[in-house]
């Protein structure tokens, strides 16, 4: 199950959405999204940004 939230210019949600190993997704005549493979993945992030870094979910 993919997961898309609205894209962020931010580098640091970028980095996180890359750690957790989600990616940018492009479709033409749309805005770009970020998308997670899973749930678990979007959590993880969700935890990254609320957090403040890796150490939150470790």
């Amino acid at each position: 199950m993919t997961i898309r939230i609205p894209f962020e210019q931010d580098a640091l949600k970028q980095a996180y959405l890359s750690q957790v190993g989600g990616t940018i997704s492009f479709q033409k005549g749309k805005t770009p999204v970020f998308s997670f493979n899973s749930e678990e993945d979007y959590k993880r992030y969700r935890q990254l940004i609320l957090g403040g870094g890796e150490e939150s979910f470790q």
